[in-house]
C-alpha cells in the first residue's frame, strides 16, 4: 500500500497490530511501575510513528499508547515517550493530535517528537544512551532501517523489550537478491544470511512456501536469542484474502513474565485454533478460535501426554507447572488447566483439592498436582 493511501482507513490487520502493541505496553508499564518502584522513569520509543490517526478518526498505535499512558496515573507520572517519523508532516500531525487529547496535561514528561532518519548514526546515538526500562516499537514501511544492532541497542538495558514489524513478503524476496545483501545481513547477521541464501538457491531444496517462511523466522529468532533476547514470540498476519503470509510482528524479551503476558495478548487476537490453543496468527478470513478438529489426538491431548512425561513422579502447583513448561510452546495457562482437568477425569493424575471440593471444570493456580511415574 502506498504511504499516501495508508492512513485513509485502518485494515483489520493494522487494527490487530496496534491493539497488541498498545495492550502489551499497558501491561508492561504497570508491571515495571509496581515491581520496580525505585525506577523514576520508564520509556516508550516508536521510531516510525506516522500520523497517529486515520482519516476516519481511528487512532493508530502512537495515540493508542498515549491514551493508555494517560489513563493510569502511576504510568503518567513516569513515562517518557519518543515519537519519531522521518516525514516531518506526519510528525507534526501526530504532535497536534497528541496535544489535544483529553488528559494530555497529566503526563509528567511531555512526549518528544522527532523527524530523524533511522540510519547508522541514529543507532550509534541510541547505543550511547543509558536507558531507563524501555519498550521500543519498530514499524518501518519496509525493512532497510531494521537491524539487529538497532534492536540490541535497546534490548541490552534492564527491563527493556522490543516489538518490531517483520515484512516477511518483502524480506523473503530480498534474501537472494544481490542488491539487498547488506540490508539482509544487517537483519540476520552475515553468517545466517549466507546460510539462507545457500539453502534457498540450492536446486535440490524442496522447501514449501510455509517451510521457507518458518526457516526465515527461525533464523531471525536465533539471531535475536544469540545476544540479549532469551525469548522471541512471532505473530503471523495473513493477507486480506487469507492465502499467504503478509508480515509478522515479533516480540523480544529477556524475562519469562513479559513472554507470558504477550502470549496471552497474542492468543486473544489469534484466529483459528483448536480447543482454545492459540495459532498466533491473524487471518481475516477465518472465524475466531475453537474450530472443530478432525484429528484423533487433539492439542489438549498432546499437552496432557507431554505433562505426564515431563513431570513424571513429581508434585507441583498448577502455577508451577505452567511456568516450568510453557516457554517456547504455544500453550497458555487455560490450556494447561484444561489438560490437567482431562488427566484427572481419566484417572491419570491426582489433584488437591479433589474435584469433589471444587466447582466443576475449574482449577486454581495453587492446586497441587501429583503425577505418577510415567510408564
Amino acid at each position: 500500500m502506498a504511504t499516501a493511501d495508508f492512513f485513509e482507513a485502518p485494515t483489520s490487520q493494522s487494527q490487530v497490530k496496534a491493539n497488541i502493541v498498545a495492550q502489551y505496553f499497558y501491561s508492561w508499564a504497570k508491571i515495571i511501575v509496581s515491581k520496580m518502584p525505585a525506577v523514576q522513569q520508564i520509556a516508550y520509543i516508536d521510531l516510525f510513528a506516522g500520523r497517529g490517526v486515520y482519516e476516519d478518526g481511528t487512532y493508530s498505535t502512537p495515540l493508542k499508547i498515549l491514551k493508555r499512558a494517560i489513563e493510569n496515573p502511576d504510568i503518567a507520572k513516569k513515562i517518557a515517550i519518543l515519537f519519531n517519523d522521518a516525514d516531518k508532516k506526519f510528525s507534526d500531525v501526530l504532535r497536534a493530535e497528541a496535544e489535544k487529547m483529553d488528559g494530555y496535561s497529566k503526563l509528567a514528561y511531555k512526549p518528544h517528537f522527532e523527524s530523524q532518519e533511522i540510519n547508522q548514526e541514529f543507532v550509534e546515538r541510541i547505543e550511547k544512551l543509558n536507558l531507563a526500562p524501555t519498550l521500543m516499537f519498530v514499524d518501518p514501511w519496509g525493512y532497510k532501517n531494521l537491524s539487529l544492532r538497532l534492536i540490541n541497542s535497546v534490548l541490552k538495558h534492564k527491563a527493556s523489550e522490543v516489538i518490531f514489524f517483520f515484512n516477511y513478503r518483502r524480506i523473503n524476496a530480498a534474501v537472494t537478491n544481490k542488491y539487498f545483501t547488506q540490508h539482509i545481513d544487517n537483519l540476520f547477521e552475515t553468517h545466517r544470511a549466507q546460510e539462507l541464501r545457500k539453502r534457498f538457491k540450492d536446486r535440490s531444496s524442496t522447501l514449501t512456501p510455509y517451510q521457507r517462511e518458518q526457516e526465515i523466522i527461525k533464523q531471525v529468532a536465533e539471531a535475536l536469542i544469540h545476544d540479549y533476547g532469551k525469548h522471541v514470540l512471532p505473530f503471523r498476519f495473513m493477507n486480506s484474502t487469507g492465502t499467504r503470509c503478509s508480515h509478522h510482528i515479533i516480540f523480544v524479551t529477556k524475562h519469562p513474565l513479559g513472554y507470558g503476558v504477550m502470549k496471552d495478548i497474542m492468543a486473544k487476537h489469534s484466529t483459528g485454533g483448536v480447543e482454545g490453543v492459540p495459532t498466533y496468527e491473524f487471518n481475516p478470513r477465518i472465524l475466531k478460535n475453537n474450530q472443530a478438529s478432525l484429528e484423533l489426538e487433539t492439542p489438549i491431548d498432546k499437552l496432557a501426554l507431554s505433562l505426564c512425561r515431563d513431570f513424571s513422579g513429581k508434585q507441583l502447583t498448577v502455577e508451577g507447572i505452567y511456568h516450568a513448561h510453557h516457554l517456547g510452546k504455544p500453550y497458555i495457562k487455560s490450556n494447561y488447566k484444561a489438560a490437567l482437568i482431562r488427566l484427572e477425569q481419566n484417572g491419570k493424575i491426582k489433584i488437591k483439592p479433589p474435584v469433589s471440593e471444587r466447582r466443576q471444570g475449574t482449577l486454581t493456580d495453587s492446586a497441587f498436582v501429583n503425577f505418577p511415574l510415567f510408564r
